[in-house]
């Protein structure tokens, strides 16, 4: 389901303005190493500072320069306390065991490494059940859940964002036009946007 969303119109604008955010969050990281869960068609973490990126997967043809095949990711064949900075890009949303798999990203990564993750927030305003019949989901996140449950494992969350205020569209005209809704979301329902990103720290 994952891949179906990222591929149709109304996912490569969400994931676009995600991206986007990721490489601000990253611009100060130099020669690190670097996972991403998920995502195999899009490298999110795509910057000349970073040493190594591996994105793990589950699909099949994912074993290719840089991608891993994984049947699941929640044990992956890292030693703990071995990644400087691990990408979850709405990896709790999409597949099953969500608790388990932030607790296996955590693991792997570093003391004082850095945790990215992207989520549909469940308290939108234009996310519609017409979204969700279209692109069902694993697991809703909601923000104070991941800071009681990364609290208790370790993370410290840094700073994080809202993003995205338009309703669900797959009509690429529609997404163009509808856009102003942007900066009006931003200022007058900043909390109800379709996405969140958060930044933490492992202490």
């Amino acid at each position: 389901m994952m891949k179906q969303w990222a591929n149709s119109h109304f996912g490569q604008y969400i994931l676009s303005i995600e991206q986007k955010k990721i490489l601000e969050f990253i611009s100060n990281k130099h020669h690190i190493k670097a996972i991403q869960f998920g995502m195999n068609g899009l490298n999110f973490l795509e910057n000349d500072l970073i040493d190594t990126t591996v994105i793990v997967s589950e699909e099949t043809d994912a074993c290719s320069k840089n991608r891993l095949f994984m049947p699941s990711f929640t044990h992956l064949p890292l030693e703990d306390n071995s990644v400087d900075l691990v990408l979850l890009p709405h990896t709790l949303n999409f597949y099953p065991q969500a608790q388990k798999i932030l607790h296996e990203a955590i693991r792997i990564l570093k003391k004082q490494g850095t945790l990215i993750l992207t989520a549909f927030n469940p308290d939108s305003l234009a996310l519609s059940k017409r979204f969700y019949r279209h692109h069902p989901i694993e697991s809703f996140i909601h923000i104070r859940d991941l800071y009681h449950t990364s609290y208790s494992s370790g993370i410290s969350w840094q700073f994080g964002d809202f993003l995205s205020y338009i309703p669900y569209t797959q009509n690429p005209y529609w997404i163009k036009k509808l856009n102003f809704l942007e900066k009006a979301g931003n200022r007058w329902w900043p909390t109800q946007s379709n996405i969140f990103i958060l930044c933490g720290k492992k202490e």
